[in-house]
């Protein structure tokens, strides 16, 4: 080829390399309009930090029990050149604490551009609040002024820019963050927050008011306030910015779960998802209909004429309940006589056969001899208290009929081998003192998820206490009682959720008028259609059920619509959408109802394994 011949050839290759480089630019620009996304929220990692980190997995999974799509992007793909804002396919970004503490300038202003451009921004404690080497910003946190106050103040604080204190609250903000009644207590001492008006500190079970770190914070706040601590300090708060909003909470969320208090949370995550951005999810209770399950530990024989007496009252004509048994012959030590003897005792076997007449789920109350056991457990014991299990689960299994599946732990001792050994025979759920105040959960322990096939139903807790039992050792009275009761039982049917209240069949009888109260409350939920007694057994295998369905949001500059699929059967499986974005949704594809409720729609399946919903968003 001559020289002039082969430099043309040069340049019309190049020319075409220069055309083709256009037009990828041009698709990279307009990528974001119509490429479908699974999720309207993402959790934003650093590049280097993985989905698999225990940390960020905490994340994940408390997003998939509240039924909320979430996926995963990393912060190169956040501060890609070519992202126009607007088209940037995420509504919400979540930054998680404890794995995102460090935020470049860059990252810092790409925060501050998609929330001034109408992204919903949630950070959670420390999250972008050092520099790239690790170190605090000087001054003050590079996202201050976007939150809305001061904070990471270490420049002029030191080793007192985080404290530690109560958390308080008012009752109907608390509410909206899915914290039951109970779960806070009147907080009687003086507050800075002189906005609040007769507030509330959240408690935890045996200890009363709980403490939390949190930064202290500088600056009056101009967002809507959700807790405080007693010093005045922002402690979670939503505060619009731009077209935007951003929702601070100034505690360890991932943190606190990974050490069994994950209700916060939980809270935070389905405020964030249903309130602030907006979007569908899924209910973890069949139908989308809240209710109660009732866990009676059975220690001994002196629980036999109580439960008469409870049929008397006519408790019976409600349930399923969770019955569980300690099954030996002994209840506080070895030879003392006073147990259950499930094997030899008559009287206790005709109440089996009620009991699973009625529906009740029957199971374990731990291993053998009730005191003995839970005083003398622990983690390192497990060939020695392992053949107490074994000899109860044996028993109560027998006059089952079947192997049980649930389980509770005698004074709440919950060794990590004991789930460890539930879990390997089968069983689908048990009694948790952690969590407390949280519908049923994988229960993560010192930061990690050992059990998988599990769940824990942490119990409700009235302060620091549980069961009518410690409530009359602490003097509690039939009012604050009833109240109590009440007010849980209207909470798991106004929010469309499950909590697990435990108690002693002779405590029952210790409150007989606020059970008489508390019943006819319930009955009347039920009547409305409101509310379900369930047994543990009942929602761990509808929670099993729902995690095999797969679902996301397709959406199109023309459209967008859920799409559901699962491997036998929707039916039952609810989706929520808000009515603050969302009109009435039409169901293209599939069998189900479509209800309404005071600010959301219900769509509940029925039978098939696929359905598709036609969405429509509201304008504003």
């Amino acid at each position: 080829m001559a020289a002039g011949s082969f430099l043309n050839a040069l340049k019309a290759l190049g020319l075409m390399l220069l055309f083709g480089l256009s037009i990828w630019l041009y698709q990279v620009w307009q990528r974001p309009a119509t490429v479908p996304v699974k999720a309207s929220i993402a959790l934003l990692l650093p590049d280097e930090v993985k989905a698999s980190d225990d940390l960020v997995a905490i994340w994940i999974d408390a997003a998939r029990e509240e039924g909320i799509l979430l996926d995963v992007i990393h912060t190169s793909e956040f501060l890609r050149p070519s992202t126009p804002w607007k088209k940037f396919p995420y509504q919400g970004l979540i930054l998680p604490d404890k794995v995102a503490p460090k935020a470049s300038a860059a990252l810092s202003q790409g925060l501050i551009n998609f929330t001034e451009n109408g992204g919903k921004l949630f950070l959670s404690f420390d999250a972008a609040t050092q520099n790239q080497q690790g170190a605090y910003y000087p001054n003050r946190a590079p996202l201050s002024k976007l939150v809305g106050v001061e904070y990471a103040l270490y420049d002029q604080l030191h080793d007192r820019t985080i404290t530690l204190g109560n958390v308080l609250g008012q009752t109907e903000d608390l509410l909206r963050l899915g914290v039951p009644p109970g779960k806070f207590i009147p907080y009687l001492k003086a507050t800075a927050d002189t906005s609040l008006q007769q507030p509330k500190v959240i408690a935890g079970y045996e200890y009363g008011p709980l403490s939390y770190s949190s930064f202290v914070t500088r600056g009056a706040y101009a967002g809507k306030r959700l807790l405080s601590s007693t010093s005045g300090d922002l402690v979670a708060g939503y505060r619009e910015a731009g077209q935007g909003g951003v929702l601070f909470v100034n505690l360890p969320l991932g943190y606190l779960k990974g050490q069994t208090d994950g209700l916060l949370l939980h809270g935070f995550l389905q405020y964030f998802a249903a309130e602030i951005v907006g979007v569908p999810s899924l209910s973890a209770v069949p139908n989308g209909r809240g209710g109660l399950i009732f866990n009676w530990h059975v220690d001994s024989n002196a629980a036999v004429l109580p439960i008469e007496k409870i049929q008397q009252m006519g408790l019976l004509k409600q349930g399923p309940f969770s019955i569980h048994f300690t099954a030996g012959p002994d209840t506080r030590e070895e030879g003392d006589g006073l147990g259950l003897n499930l094997s030899q005792n008559k009287t206790m076997q005709e109440w089996v056969k009620v009991f699973k007449q009625r529906g009740d789920a029957l199971g374990n109350h731990g291993g053998w001899i009730h005191d003995y056991f839970g005083l003398n457990i622990t983690d390192e014991n497990e060939s020695s208290f392992l053949p107490f299990l074994e000899k109860n689960h044996q028993s109560v299994s027998a006059a089952n009929g079947s192997p049980v599946r649930e389980y509770s732990a005698p004074l709440g001792v919950q060794p990590k081998w004991v789930t460890n050994w539930l879990e390997s025979q089968g069983f689908v759920a048990y009694y948790f003192t952690g969590n407390s105040g949280m519908s049923a959960t994988r229960s993560y322990r010192e930061g990690r998820l050992l059990n998988q096939h599990i769940w824990s139903f942490p119990v409700l807790t009235f302060g620091d206490v549980a069961s009518f039992e410690e409530a009359a050792k602490h003097d509690i009275s039939e009012a604050e009682m009833a109240e109590w009761l009440l007010g849980f039982s209207d909470f798991t049917a106004r929010n469309a959720t499950v909590r697990m209240f435990y108690s002693h069949p002779p405590g029952i009888l210790l409150y007989p008028k606020a059970v008489k109260q508390w019943f006819a409350r319930t009955q009347a939920l039920l009547d409305q259609g409101s509310f379900q007694w369930y047994s543990m057994t009942q929602i761990a295998d509808f929670l099993n059920l729902r995690e095999r369905t797969i679902w996301h949001i397709q959406r199109t500059s023309e459209r967008e619509s859920l799409v559901a699929d699962h491997p036998e059967n929707l039916k039952t499986l609810t989706w929520k959408f808000p009515k603050l974005r969302y009109a009435k949704p039409v169901l293209e594809q599939g069998q189900g109802s479509i209800l309404e409720h005071a600010d959301e729609w219900y769509f509940v399946a029925g039978e098939g394994r696929h359905i598709t919903l036609l969405l429509k968003r509201k304008t504003s």
